[in-house]
């Protein structure tokens, strides 16, 4: 049996799920913003306790890997990193824009558009869960190219990063790519607030 945990940190709001081949058997999502490190330790321990499985159940471990909260990417990262290390889990990876797309209906064209802060955004576009334009960073002054028959695609209020990843991996798990625990790394597209900071003193 396979066995996956599913972790969103890219958002205010952190989701932990565990899925199986017949669907998402558990989900947590926190009701706290930005107590992401808290959050995903104790939703974890809380899922596996009530599903009567061990850490060393997991075969595989879904992650967003962005863009979306530097911190917040931060963290779930080095927890899958930590357990992919300890239980030799696989990790595979999907992208915020990917997974909206997915929420969607998946199917068209998807225009992705999120505040990054400081009068940026995040932007990408996508066919058919297929990117036509990358992940990148813009500001809020650059003009966007008239794109037709289009659906603008972002987090909303009640965004479940974790049971969307979990779901999309039971429909289509060749949509992800796969990272061993030296070669992940998060799609932060921007600095820290800290290091803008400091870019801004010099």
């Amino acid at each position: 049996m396979t066995y996956c945990l599913s972790l969103d940190t890219s958002a205010h709001s952190a989701s932990v799920a565990i899925a199986d081949s017949s669907g998402v058997i558990g989900s947590l999502r926190s009701d706290q913003k930005q107590k992401h490190a808290e959050f995903i330790n104790f939703a974890a321990e809380k899922l596996l306790f009530d599903l009567k499985l061990k850490l060393n159940s997991i075969n595989v471990i879904l992650l967003n890997r962005g863009p979306g909260s530097f911190t917040g990417l931060r963290v779930g990262i080095a927890f899958a990193k930590a357990l992919s290390f300890s239980f030799g889990a696989k990790v595979l990876t999907m992208t915020t824009p990917e997974l909206l797309a997915f929420e969607a209906g998946g199917v068209g064209d998807f225009v992705y558009k999120e505040d990054a802060q400081n009068s940026e955004y995040y932007f990408a576009v996508l066919k058919d869960l297929k990117f036509t334009v990358e992940p990148h960073l813009l500001r809020k002054s650059d003009q966007i190219p008239h794109l037709e028959q289009t659906s603008f695609i972002s987090k909303g209020a009640e965004f479940n990063g974790a049971r969307l990843l979990a779901e999309l991996f039971i429909k289509n798990p060749a949509q992800f790519k796969t990272y061993d625990w030296k070669s992940l790394t998060p799609l932060y597209l921007k600095s820290s607030a800290a290091e803008e900071l400091l870019i801004l003193r010099k």
